[in-house]
């Protein structure tokens, strides 16, 4: 993600914010996650895992072969993400016991959505 959660409020990562609207741009003119990665892929943009590790930062899962290995689901992703337009999203999932490691995801209608906890990437209209 391209917001930082620091003690006195939201940061954004400025250099991952451009490749976060870049995607959006892309969208809007039409193209599909498909062609998204694509063009990411040949831009040699690093993925968002490759981007974190370069920058230090710790990252969950292994990392691809390639930094530059984008794909449609993650460019899918990215256009999914509410928190991009300056929103809190809670309750997206939930364990069934605090025995279980496994999430179960809550359909969106049980979301709750707080507007404006932190600076928007997107604006609400794209």
């Amino acid at each position: 993600m391209t917001v930082r959660r620091l003690p006195c409020g939201w940061e954004i990562d400025e250099e991952a914010a451009q490749v976060v609207r870049e995607i959006f741009s892309l969208c809007m003119d039409g193209l599909g996650p498909m062609q998204i990665a694509k063009r990411l892929r040949a831009a040699q943009v690093l993925t968002p895992t490759a981007y974190k590790l370069a920058k230090g930062l710790p990252v969950v899962g292994h990392p691809r072969e390639n930094p530059y290995e984008w794909d449609s689901k993650l460019v899918a992703k990215i256009l999914e993400r509410m928190e991009y337009t300056g929103c809190t999203v809670n309750f997206k999932g939930y364990k069934k016991s605090y025995k279980s490691k496994k999430r179960v995801q809550n359909p969106p209608d049980k979301w709750k959505v707080f507007p404006d906890t932190h600076p928007a990437i997107i604006d609400r209209e794209t």
